[in-house]
Formats: structure tokens, sequence, C-alpha cells
């Protein structure tokens, strides 16, 4: 099973830099290229386009080849015995969660952390949700909406801030809510 998630991910990642490539050579020409380019590949293959494109940010997020064969354990050098013990090679459901990812040292600092504690791709992906999830919103009296919690900063003793009345709002239901 691991070799064949290994050969999965090596599979996408070629797919995504062979597409990535053609793109950086023939994009120029038009705006929307790589659009058409996904959709009329993704015909051909008779594959969704966001597969494709899956791909693409794939081979983009992770550009170097040996930094992919390290987390996925991929190549003709596999890790030693002890390393083997204490790191979890990434699958392509790992890899799925890391793309969303957009800070390129967050991504690959969560990948290593992932890989070294053998994590599975559901608690990665709880992590990641996490880290996009950004602050905390409460519900506003069961009417759907949602509402941001303040968070509290400390301030200099005894100032006031100023706001706009068009900031401050009094709903009836919900209590006092301010618009930063």
């Amino acid at each position: 099973q691991q070799i064949i998630e290994a050969l999965k991910v090596q599979t996408y990642w070629q797919a995504g830099a062979y597409i990535n490539e053609h793109l950086r050579l023939n994009g120029e020409r038009a705006a929307g290229y790589g659009r058409r380019i996904h959709s009329k590949l993704a015909g051909e293959l008779k594959l969704d386009r966001t597969v494709l494109e899956r791909l693409s940010k794939f081979a983009a997020k992770f550009p170097l080849w040996k930094d992919l064969c390290r987390l996925a354990q991929i190549g003709p050098k596999p890790l030693s015995n002890k390393e083997n013990l204490s790191w979890k090679p990434l699958t392509w459901s790992h890899f799925r969660a890391l793309i969303t990812i957009e800070d390129d040292t967050l991504r690959f600092r969560l990948a290593g952390k992932a890989a070294r504690g053998r994590w599975p791709p559901e608690k990665l992906e709880d992590e990641v949700w996490k880290l996009k999830a950004g602050p905390k919103k409460i519900s506003s009296s069961g009417k759907g909406g949602s509402r941001e919690l303040l968070t509290p900063q400390l301030g200099k003793l005894n100032t006031w801030q100023l706001a706009a009345p068009s900031k401050i709002h009094w709903p009836a239901k919900n209590g006092l809510m301010f618009d930063p």
C-alpha cells in the first residue's frame, strides 16, 4: 500500500509539473489560457477540470522534487530503518490538504510535523482547517448569522477609542455590535 501511495504522489506531481511547464512555455499567448488547457485536457482524459488544476497546484506548491521525495519517501534511496520508525510518508490525501496553505514556510513546517508525528490525513486536515478558520465566531441568536468574537487587547490606561456612529449598532435582540 505504501508503494502504491508513493507512486500516486509521484505520478500526480509529475503530471502537474508537465502541465505547469506547458503553461509556462505557452500560456503567455492569451488570458485564460491555463483554464482552457485544463478544461481541454480534462475532456480528453475524461477527468474533472478541478483534478488537473489541483495537480498543477500540487507541483507549484512543492516545486523541489527532493523535498517531495523526502516527505513521501519516493526515490531510489529509502530512509534508514531508524528514520522509518519516526517518520511516516505523506500520502496524496496529506498533500491535498497541504496545497491549500498559501504560506510556503507554514506549509513545509506543517508537512514535517505531520510526517514526524505520523498523522493520518484527517488530523492534518483538521490542523489546516484550524489555521484557516481564524478568529472564533458565535451565532447571533439562532438566526443563522454569526459574529466574530472580540479579542481583548491591552491599551493605554485611561484612554478611549473613538468610533464612528455608523460602526455601532444596537439591535434589540443581539445586543451591542461594533464593526471595526
